[in-house]
């Protein structure tokens, strides 16, 4: 099995930098909201002042109506952060989705390659990445004080994001009482999470040696919800994927390209989503498990795992 995982894994890399703007506020300065740009009455692009990169950070945010408490869901973007326009906003149909429901949701963009945690040192190339920081302190401080936040909330991810935001509910469950991977791998360490973790890096040019050090460095099993499933024990978990085969819920499943590098991950992620949540469950964690029989790895999947997760992030957020 492992071999297999490997073997998936190294094939569907081969198809496989903050954005930011340069802060007019010192750096000792907190974190704070920077602009608000409202582009309706439900969607927002605010910008927050992040002291841990010492640059100003977009976000996608989605809130309801009113002034009410309400939790926050941090839905990451994928592999390239949203950088290249690939963002929940652009790609999918989620504001309807949250339109009616007592829930913030927050998405910031930036991050590409970086596995969402805090790097020993900047990178050549990716920049200073603090990302554990701003998701868990500094942008939850804004949210909560500026958007009405409870301070009870949820964090997802997809594809890249999917494992970190497990992490980040890991190191954090006192705030995240719910986390969700949609077609992740919730691995990154061993040997299949080492060479995935480091090939995510390197495919965006950067050194996961500025993140985590050399692969005996503990911080690579500290970062790896596989490794540390424990640590879960408190947090409400959905683990979604599919078979990779194209099916319905990818739009025009007979588009040839998705039956290449699109099965092949997914298949992959799948594959390694069943793995951490045998582990999981064996060491008490609550995980509540969506397989579809057909899917490839597309935008049209994550929504639906994102529509479908929200059975286990309500109860667990109250909204």
């Amino acid at each position: 099995m492992v071999r297999r995982i490997t073997t998936m894994l190294l094939a569907a890399l081969t198809f496989i930098g903050a954005v930011a703007t340069t802060p007019t506020a010192s750096a000792q300065d907190g974190p704070h909201l920077v602009s608000t740009e409202r582009i309706d009455a439900q969607f927002l692009r605010i910008h927050v002042y992040s002291p841990a990169h010492n640059a100003v950070i977009p976000n996608d945010i989605l809130v309801p109506e009113g002034n009410a408490p309400r939790p926050t869901l941090y839905l990451l973007p994928g592999y390239y952060g949203g950088t290249d326009g690939l963002t929940w906003a652009n790609t999918t149909d989620y504001r309807s989705f949250f339109r009616d429901k007592n829930v913030n949701v927050v998405s910031p963009i930036g991050g590409k390659g970086s596995l969402y945690s805090d790097w020993y040192q900047d990178d050549p190339i990716l920049g200073r990445n603090k990302w554990t920081t701003y998701l868990t302190q500094e942008l939850p401080s804004v949210i909560d004080r500026e958007f009405n936040g409870t301070g009870r909330d949820a964090v997802a991810g997809l594809s890249m994001s999917g494992g970190p935001a497990l992490d980040i509910a890991a190191h954090n469950p006192g705030r995240f009482k719910a986390a969700a991977t949609y077609s992740g791998c919730p691995m990154s360490s061993g040997v299949v999470g080492s060479p995935l973790a480091a090939g995510l890096v390197l495919g965006t040019g950067g050194n996961i040696g500025n993140a985590w050090g050399p692969p005996w460095d503990p911080a690579w099993a500290d970062h790896d919800p596989n490794a540390q499933p424990t640590r879960l024990r408190d947090v409400a978990v959905f683990v979604g994927s599919a078979s990779g085969v194209p099916g319905e819920v990818d739009g025009n499943h007979y588009n040839v390209g998705l039956w290449g590098g699109p099965l092949v991950v997914e298949g992959a992620a799948n594959a390694c989503s069943e793995h951490f949540t045998n582990n999981a469950r064996a060491a008490g964690v609550n995980v509540d498990r969506f397989y579809a029989p057909n899917g490839a790895h597309t935008w049209p999947l994550f929504e639906h795992q994102l529509r479908t997760s929200w059975r286990t992030i309500a109860p667990a957020i109250g909204a």
